[in-house]
């Protein structure tokens, strides 16, 4: 009668299948570390100036801004400041190319941009109609708040701001595969050890074949 070994198929696979995620997530770690530095270099390239990083045009909020403004365009409207209170939107006037006001929008969800030590927080936005020069204004309580007052294109604060959130996350999720992946990698090296000691054993108890 012939004693059939315990095959190490399984943890075989089981092994290569937490060998090949650990390999993927640090591979998306990697990756996302690359792009993180990229970013941190590009704050770094700009000299510390939220308006240079971001393309934005900027003044002292106390003073009016002119700003050149791309027809039927949405704009952020930024205040920077390191400390104090911030711009209320129901402050923040916009004239358009012929004097008359533009609306401006209250912000629906709170966007935030931390550069060179300066907290830069979106307090309002506004579509232009026209292209054309535009005329921006803190007035009421707001206008005595300190800091500089900013105009960027929304498209360039969404890209930073969604951008980055991306890469943590890939960095994250890469984390998460690799550390799934090495468990499984491990459960796999050990149950293949068992089996193999198994086998030997099994290979010793056979009866010898003459």
């Amino acid at each position: 009668m012939t004693t059939s070994l315990p095959t190490t198929r399984g943890p075989k696979i089981l092994t290569g299948v937490g060998i090949v995620l650990l390999l993927i997530g640090i591979a998306a770690v990697a990756f996302g570390a690359t792009r993180l530095a990229d970013g941190l270099r590009s704050v770094v390239e700009a000299s510390e100036s939220s308006e240079e990083l971001l393309g934005a045009e900027a003044g002292p909020v106390g003073e009016a801004l002119q700003l050149t403004g791309l027809a039927d365009h949405r704009y952020s409207v930024l205040h920077s400041t390191s400390s104090g209170p911030e711009v209320q939107p129901g402050d923040v006037r916009i004239a358009g190319p012929d004097g008359e006001p533009v609306s401006v929008e209250d912000r629906n969800v709170e966007r935030r941009l931390e550069i060179g030590g300066q907290t830069n927080v979106e307090v309002a936005s506004f579509r232009t109609t026209e292209a054309g020069s535009y005329t921006l204004t803190v007035s009421g309580t707001s206008a005595s708040v300190g800091g500089d007052i900013a105009v960027v294109d929304d498209e360039v604060l969404e890209d930073l701001l969604v951008g980055g959130l991306r890469t943590v996350g890939i960095v994250a999720a890469g984390a998460l595969v690799s550390v799934v992946g090495l468990g499984i990698a491990v459960a796999g090296g050990i149950w293949w050890g068992v089996r193999h000691g198994a086998r030997k054993r099994a290979a010793l108890a056979a009866p010898a074949r003459w």
